[in-house]
């Protein structure tokens, strides 16, 4: 039985180690912490297999999947309204934003509003970018968090035009 086991649980590691989709690898994650709340309980070890499996295979793959849902949508909050930036979806603004998002095969969500916070972990939406329109140059601000990856990415798509420009801020502090 143990052999078995043993066997299971280095194959779910190796699946581990070699897949590619995050979903499947949530899910081999999940068995894998299914199979080592077993051995936990074979070796007699009954408080600890079952905090393996509360935790390893029910909390914790939760977190990952709602962290994976968050991470296929760029939420813009737009505070400018004119043409280059409107709701009309044929904007020069939203080419290049619709182009980045396309190359990273991300869901564009763009609001229109005008007092969206970027800061606190349970905030209403997750903003990755906030445009604005500079009174001093008439230039439109890209700002974004400093812990954005996607900050650098941006950055390198729309780098060239003169019309943008970037500014990054720290987690807790808030663009007005």
């Amino acid at each position: 039985m143990y052999l078995i086991l043993y066997g299971l649980i280095i194959f779910f590691i190796i699946i581990m180690l070699r897949e590619k989709e995050s979903l499947r690898l949530i899910i081999y994650f999940a068995v894998f912490s299914l199979l080592m709340s077993a051995l936990y309980f074979l070796y007699h070890a009954y408080d600890v297999a079952l905090a393996e499996i509360a935790i390893g295979s029910a909390l914790l793959p939760l977190f990952f999947t709602i962290a994976l849902g968050k991470q296929k949508n760029f939420v813009v909050v737009s505070r400018v309204e004119d043409k280059f930036f409107s709701e009309k979806e044929g904007c020069p603004g939203f080419k290049p934003l619709e182009r980045f998002t396309d190359s990273y095969d991300l869901t564009l969500d763009i609001y229109f509003e005008h007092h969206v916070q970027i800061k606190g972990a349970f905030r209403e939406r997750n903003v990755d970018l906030i445009i604005v329109k500079s009174h001093r140059d008439g230039k439109y601000v890209f700002v974004m968090k400093k812990s954005s990856v996607l900050h650098h990415k941006l950055r390198r798509v729309l780098h060239e035009d003169p019309r943008i420009r970037f500014e990054v801020v720290e987690e807790d502090e808030i663009y007005d």
